[in-house]
């Protein structure tokens, strides 16, 4: 995975990896991260998914394949932008 996120209405892309983009999105607070733990956010956002939009996740793998299924599903329900190369 090789893209850029933009949360709407924000100017700030973010970008490259599924862990870089979670890094960006926990220090802009998107969604109130519980912690710093990425393993602890990519819950976080799975359960928002999940109970606001009532979107599933896979929730199996490494964190890198959470991180995606998550941010991809983010998009789908317009809550990210995604911008692939």
């Amino acid at each position: 995975m090789c893209v850029k996120v933009q949360i709407p209405g924000r100017p700030q892309l973010l970008g490259n990896t599924p862990e870089e983009i979670l890094e960006g999105l926990m220090e802009l607070g998107f969604m109130d991260p519980p912690s710093s733990s990425p393993e602890s956010y990519v819950e976080h956002l799975a359960g928002q998914l999940s109970s606001r939009f009532g979107v599933e996740v896979d929730r199996d793998g490494d964190l890198a394949d959470r991180a995606e299924a998550v941010i991809y599903a983010l998009a789908s329900v317009g809550q990210l932008d995604v911008l692939e190369d």
